[in-house]
């Protein structure tokens, strides 16, 4: 499967926290520009998988750390 899912972040500030943050998971985080984060899932996981697992990181981020808002892109 070849697909990225990006993830656009509230302040340009926080985006190395949130970069650092999914370096710790199987999607490999790059940096598309300065609020907004590129993820490359694992391989063979379908996109509505990877989605699901996305948002679950996503609020599992926002108790880690506080105020740093993300939101996964349609």
């Amino acid at each position: 499967m070849n697909y990225h899912l990006q993830i656009t972040v509230e302040q340009a500030a926080d985006v190395d926290r949130v970069v650092e943050f999914f370096e710790g998971t199987a999607y490999a985080p790059r940096l598309f520009d300065e609020r907004t984060v590129t993820l490359f899932p694992p391989d063979r996981i379908s996109v509505g998988l990877a989605r699901r697992e996305v948002e679950i990181y996503l609020r599992v981020l926002d108790r880690v750390h506080p105020g740093v808002g993300a939101t996964l892109l349609a």
